[in-house]
């Protein structure tokens, strides 16, 4: 009914919803949301290493700066990485040990 109302055919709709891509992409969704621990939202993963939550946060604007920084330190590994210099992290790479971040 909301993408009848939005203009969209259903026959047109049920095509792409049961499209191979969509059941692809949709499986893989809900693998890597088992692989990270992932068990509500607002939930962030970045670079598969870390895990952020709304429960270790006490606002959006924080889990946004706890996010940002995240990623700015992922770059600045991927920089020191791609000049050469050893980069000094032990934070585990892997979608079997996702790190809780609190900040």
């Amino acid at each position: 009914a909301f993408f009848a109302e939005q203009g969209i055919e259903p026959e047109t709709f049920s095509k792409v919803y049961n499209a191979f891509s969509v059941d692809t992409k949709t499986r893989r969704a809900n693998l890597l949301t088992r692989q990270y621990g992932v068990t509500g939202v607002p939930a962030l993963v970045v670079n598969g290493k870390y895990r952020v939550s709304g429960t270790h946060v006490t606002s959006y604007g924080e889990m946004v700066e706890v996010v940002n920084y995240l990623i700015e330190k992922e770059r600045a590994l991927k920089s020191q990485d791609s000049m050469g210099t050893p980069t000094t992290t032990t934070t585990p790479n892997s979608l079997d040990a996702p790190i809780t971040i609190t900040p």
